[in-house]
């Protein structure tokens, strides 16, 4: 009960320590260095230049190359996540929706990268 406590507090945006919350915010998703572009944990080839809930583009060559502007991804995919943690900060609290499923801020964010996301 402790360490669901601890990580509950972590992120909570009213906790008197959510150091979490405060390294999200900070941290990105991808990053690009020179020519190397660096992501937080993988990606499968499907995501590259698409950002969750506005798409993106997915033109190659013919040799398959990406066309797209991999720096313009990058800022657009960590603008994204920036957003979802302002939705997760005004709304953390699990609700029910109209539909009467269960929601609350930021639940994109918290799928991003799982198998089957976005189907």
């Amino acid at each position: 009960e402790d360490v669901l406590w601890s990580f509950r507090e972590s992120v909570d945006p009213s906790g008197k320590d959510p150091f979490m919350l405060t390294l999200l915010k900070v941290g990105k998703l991808a990053v690009v260095l020179g020519d190397i572009l660096f992501v937080h944990g993988g990606f499968h080839e499907a995501a590259v230049e698409q950002v969750p809930m506005r798409g993106g583009c997915q033109r190659r060559d013919s040799e398959g190359n990406f066309l797209g502007d991999i720096k313009q991804w990058v800022e657009d995919l960590n603008a994204w996540k920036d957003a979802q943690l302002d939705e997760f900060i005004q709304n953390p609290a699990w609700r029910q929706d109209s539909n009467g499923s269960r929601t609350r801020g930021g639940e994109d964010l918290i799928l991003y990268g799982t198998p089957g996301y976005p189907d």
